[in-house]
């Protein structure tokens, strides 16, 4: 299958803003060709602003889990609030639905055996086989990646296995 696009004509009649494009796209498939032609005219005539500024009714909104003021429980754990209820929790209890196939990505130096490391270590704190944890890696110069995808149970695994994964030197980020 072989597919042609010529460059697309643009027509300005005296400068006027009003732009037709022609486009013909050609298509070609074994032995038989279709034209199709294209005619658009733009978005048509810049609307007109109000000079008058926009005013809200009421208070602003105020957000419930705002980014950028994150809070954090007793331990340092972010809080999520449930925006219907209100009710706090940490992130991965609110967030992610357990039993789960949960996908992380680790960075650290290219050192070693630290795929293999960083695969048995994840298999050790989710209490899984080795066979139960698939991986991909990325290797960047000094830098690698490895991706795991592995049966998690519940938060409290989940937060265990971000800790042990903190505890090795060469890990540099972890999501």
């Amino acid at each position: 299958m072989v597919s042609c696009i010529r460059p697309a004509t643009l027509d300005c009649h005296g400068g006027s803003s009003n732009a037709h494009e022609y486009i013909r796209i050609c298509i070609v498939f074994a032995h038989a060709c279709v034209h199709v032609n294209f005619t658009s005219t733009g978005f048509g005539a810049p609307k007109k602003t109000s000079s008058k500024p926009y005013v809200a009714i009421g208070p602003p909104d105020k957000r419930v889990n705002d980014p950028t003021k994150p809070e954090y429980d007793d331990q340092g754990y972010t809080l999520y609030s449930d925006e219907k209820t209100g009710e706090k929790s940490r992130v991965f209890e609110a967030l992610v639905d357990y039993p789960c196939i949960f996908t992380m990505k680790i960075v650290g130096a290219n050192e070693g055996a630290f795929v293999e490391e960083m695969v048995a270590l994840v298999a050790e704190a989710c209490e899984t086989e080795l066979a139960n944890v698939t991986h991909s890696t990325r290797v960047m110069g000094k830098w690698m990646s490895v991706t795991v995808k592995t049966p998690i149970q519940s938060a409290e695994m989940l937060y265990s296995l971000y800790a042990k994964v903190d505890q090795d030197p060469r890990v540099k980020f972890k999501f």
